[in-house]
């Protein structure tokens, strides 16, 4: 087997980064598809898939996704919402910032896709991409 090479720095800041990328995908469909309301009441994954008419096991993976990012609570194979989701993720809450989230997504959805372009293209007018 092959010796990790030594290194003077950590890359996980990195790797972190990639990772992001997944993560904020995983967070924006939860929202959109009204995870967090449904998850007010602490519910098994079978019983969530039913509710959203999805795959069962894919479900679960999902489920677990979030129980892993700390955006949702899994205690004996139940899963229901952290504090903070209660408040800032059900819809029906005062406190509600799923619109935003989602806002703010589609900024990201808007600029990415072009980014080698606004970066490389000379003939791209940053003005008409500048919010002011």
């Amino acid at each position: 087997m092959k010796k990790l090479l030594e290194t003077k720095s950590s890359w996980g800041e990195y790797y972190a980064l990639v990772r992001s990328g997944t993560q904020h995908t995983i967070f924006i469909k939860a929202i959109e598809w009204k995870i967090f309301d449904l998850l007010v009441t602490p519910s098994l994954a079978t019983t969530l898939a039913e509710k959203m008419n999805s795959h069962p096991v894919n479900t679960e993976l999902f489920l677990n996704a979030h129980a892993g990012m700390g955006t949702i609570n899994k205690k004996e194979g139940l899963y229901s919402n952290t504090d903070k989701g209660s408040e800032f993720l059900v819809s029906k809450n005062p406190a509600y910032l799923g619109i935003f989230f989602k806002h703010m997504n589609s900024w990201n959805e808007m600029f990415l896709p072009k980014m080698k372009q606004l970066v490389k293209d000379r003939s791209t007018s940053p003005k008409q991409y500048r919010y002011e």
